[in-house]
């Protein structure tokens, strides 16, 4: 077995990623994803436990998704915590040349979100079989509600009282800080759907920024149109749940502006309604 430390070049000497081999298996694993209580603190446990969920030696509390011949989501639990275990397969012609796997492109994500200091959930471990055909991510489980189940599942409009009302606008200014925190670090989301986005308790208790999940699409942002797509695509998942209102979307989108500190109070609001006709707009196209 061989076993090294990886920095990434976000990464620091206390986040680095240990490479393991054993049998036809490969291991990219982060032990500071694995933190007390219940974990244990060196790396041959860990790894012993990677190795039984790579070959399929675990029991399954619920499967989430399946792809039938593609992907497999599934919920287990050890050390005293639940962990989400999501299996890839591809087609070994595939495997050879499209290197960068949907495994691989959220093993990369996260660790640009958690490098410009956005909430997101890491990867404990990367793993890779022998023919590069079947990959096996382990993450932790977040607790809590994606911001889909709460737009879909709130009261009727009707019953909404004063302060179900601010806090739905404060949630929403949380969840324009993350973007706009995002768009600061160079970054943008090309899947950012609300169902991607966990309320946990922090965030539930207006402390704290959704927790981000499946970073799949995080890239450098380049230009602007990549950051109004990232807009679109966040409404009309919302809009798509359930009733949200303007006062809603318009404190996403301000979130956003103040970030500049440095502007003047007209410039604000020429940028902010520039920004909600861009919006609008792309929504309308189907972004």
């Amino acid at each position: 077995m061989m076993c090294e430390p990886i920095h990434d070049a976000e990464g620091s000497a206390a986040d680095a990623v240990q490479r393991a081999d054993r049998g036809r298996w490969s291991f990219w694993i982060r032990p500071a994803v694995a933190c007390p209580p219940g974990m244990p603190t060196g790396i041959d446990p860990l790894l012993g436990w990677l190795v039984d969920v790579a070959v399929g030696d675990v029991v399954v509390l619920r499967v989430l998704k399946e792809e039938l011949g593609r992907s497999t989501v599934q919920l287990v639990t050890a050390f005293q915590r639940r962990w989400i275990v999501k299996r890839y397969h591809r087609p070994p012609r595939l495997a050879r040349w499209l290197r960068r796997s949907p495994a691989w492109r959220e093993w990369r994500g996260a660790q640009r979100l958690f490098a410009a200091g956005v909430r997101c959930n890491r990867p404990l471990a990367l793993c890779r079989g022998a023919a590069m055909s079947d990959e096996v991510l382990v993450l932790p489980y977040v607790e809590g509600a994606c911001l889909h189940h709460l737009v879909a599942d709130a009261p009727p409009v009707a019953r909404w009282d004063a302060a179900y009302r601010t806090w739905r606008r404060q949630a929403a200014h949380l969840v324009g800080e993350q973007i706009a925190r995002l768009a600061a670090a160079g970054l943008a989301n090309r899947d950012h759907k609300i169902g991607n986005l966990i309320m946990d308790e922090a965030c539930e208790a207006l402390r704290a920024e959704p927790v981000l999940i499946d970073p799949v699409g995080v890239v450098p942002l380049r230009f602007e149109a990549q950051l109004i797509r990232q807009l679109a695509i966040l409404r009309a998942t919302a809009e798509g749940a359930g009733h949200v209102s303007r006062v809603e979307r318009l404190e996403v989108l301000k979130a956003l502006v103040e970030r500049d500190s440095n502007q003047s109070a007209a410039t604000a609001r020429q940028r902010l309604r520039r920004l909600a006709r861009r919006v609008e707009a792309a929504s309308a196209r189907g972004a």
